[in-house]
């Protein structure tokens, strides 16, 4: 889990420097050369390994291992709740109805996370804001993390917005990685 950890931390201060804001509220390359501005890779999907059939009288057969790769952890729900509430659940932007992007996120104990999980970003189409297992998939990671510019031509308007939370210092690498954590785990509502 440490090594994941480092990979996690180090992935995000690397891209924090992928993107500026310009002055219209979208977002450019940072460097002058005109260098591709990079997405926010979160790591590798989790996919739960195919079921096998075994056939409980042969003492013969022999049973691959399904336990889950070492995903970190277990992120608690209470933990995600701790930071949605203090960085969008109680803001202008997502705690008032509709939300910005027609989010809107009551604050817990309220069960804010099926507006969330599966359901299609308003902002960029083919995305949808948390896909449980997959948090590179997630719009949500993409709008916390410094690549938000890699997006901006897939996004409907041609811009992706501000990087979230909008007009407060980002979220700490730790808070980052907890979100991480929670997606890659299922993005669980308990």
């Amino acid at each position: 889990m440490r090594g994941a950890a480092r990979v996690m931390l180090l992935s995000l201060s690397v891209l924090a420097g992928a993107c500026s804001s310009s002055e219209d509220g979208g977002s450019t390359p940072a460097d002058a050369a005109g260098e591709a501005c990079l997405g926010f890779d979160a790591g590798p999907a989790y996919e739960a390994p195919p079921a096998v059939e075994v056939d409980p009288f042969d003492e013969d057969a022999t049973v691959e291992d399904t336990a889950p790769p070492d995903v970190g952890p277990p992120v608690s729900r209470a933990e995600i709740d701790d930071i949605i509430s203090g960085s969008c659940s109680f803001s202008s932007c997502h705690g008032t109805r509709p939300g910005s992007g027609g989010l809107y996120l009551a604050p817990p104990p309220s069960n804010w996370v099926v507006e969330l999980a599966n359901k299609p970003s308003t902002l960029h189409p083919t995305m949808k804001r948390v896909v449980p297992g997959d948090p590179t998939r997630s719009f949500l990671v993409q709008k916390l993390g410094p690549g938000l510019c890699a997006l901006d031509k897939e996004c409907a308007s041609g811009s992706c917005g501000d990087r979230m939370p909008k007009g407060a210092p980002p979220l700490s690498a730790a808070d980052v990685a907890k979100i991480v954590a929670w997606i890659r785990q299922g993005a669980s509502e308990s």
